[in-house]
This record gives C-alpha cells, structure tokens and sequence, in this order.
C-alpha cells in the first residue's frame, strides 16, 4: 500500500506575494530503506519530471523511510516551509528522511526550491568617450 508524495518545484525567491516561478521537467527521485537496512543502501524506488506547474507526484509505500531529491542539470534545491526557504527541514530530510505513515503525514505540500543564483553584472556605457558608468 503506498501513499502519495506531493509538492512543487520553484525558481526564484520566494515571499508573501511571490511564490516562484516552477520549474518545468526537474527530475523529482523517491529513495527509500527499509527498516533495518544498512546505511548506504538506498533504494531508487520511482522518479518523475514536472508538470508545466512545477508540480510532482509519487507514491510511497507505507512502513519505509522516503529521501526525495530533485535533480536539475547541476542545481542545488531546497526545501520550502509555508513560502520560506528552511535549511533546516532540507537537512533533517538528507539525514532523516521522512517515515511514511497510513495518514500520509509530512509528506503532502513537500515543495523545494532551487537555490542556484548568478551574478549578473550590467555595464552602462553612454557620452562621447563612452565612459563605463
């Protein structure tokens, strides 16, 4: 029996009035243990891509412990509580994971962000000895 794990994914940093925009065709993996399975030995249990939304689901089944991951090119995601980027829910799902439970609890609205930024520099040139402004 499995339950779904649901959520989106985003680019751009979010606020009260902006949640992001999505990110079309990021890969989203479930890995999974088993109880009493040695450490290191993950499972790829099901992985999907992104709708034009941003959005994903994946069933998980009851009784293991899920690690989801989003992969995009080489970017670096992670995970949104209520509109606010937590580095620390990030964290504690990469070492935890999240237990799946019959209620499906923690596991709906599971959204990530990519935490990738570029610095852009734009030079203005203007005047007759086109000065750099």
């Amino acid at each position: 029996t499995s339950v779904p794990v649901e959520g989106t994914v985003s680019i751009g940093w979010p606020n009260a009035e902006y949640s992001g925009c999505p990110l079309r065709k990021a890969e989203v993996c479930l890995f999974r243990k088993q109880a009493g399975v040695i450490e290191g030995a993950d499972t790829e249990d099901v992985c999907v891509e992104t709708d034009a939304e941003g959005r994903y689901s994946l069933p998980a089944t009851i009784g293991t412990r899920v690690y989801p991951k989003v992969q995009f090119a080489d970017h670096e995601f992670v995970h949104l509580t209520e509109r606010e980027v937590d580095y620390n829910r990030t964290r504690e799902i990469e070492r935890n994971g999240i237990y799946v439970t019959e209620s499906g609890s923690g596991l709906r609205n599971l959204d990530f962000l990519d935490a990738n930024t570029t610095d852009l520099i734009v030079e203005v040139a203007g005047g007759p000895c086109d000065f750099v402004l």
